[in-house]
């Protein structure tokens, strides 16, 4: 048997000098897994990995990746 943990994160794009996308933790477990890595956010190798965990043989966790996109209103993002 299989149980599925879903990690909830915002992704955001910071300008500047880092073009790159940042994901700030949402949920619980977004924020655990932070905290482990001792970060304010979690990078994309860092998910990929998590997600990744859950195909390994005789794995009975799966990860599941729940991206959400900050809402711009009148060119702020809220």
């Amino acid at each position: 048997m299989t149980n599925t943990i879903t990690i909830t994160v915002e992704a955001r794009q910071l300008g500047g000098f880092n073009p790159d996308t940042s994901f700030y933790p949402v949920c619980q477990t977004a924020h655990l897994f932070a905290s482990i890595a001792g970060t304010a956010t979690l990078t994309d190798r860092v998910l990929r990995q998590l997600v990744a965990a859950g195909d390994v043989p005789g794995a009975t966790v799966e990860y599941q990746l729940n991206i959400q996109h900050p809402t711009t209103i009148f060119g702020e993002a809220k």
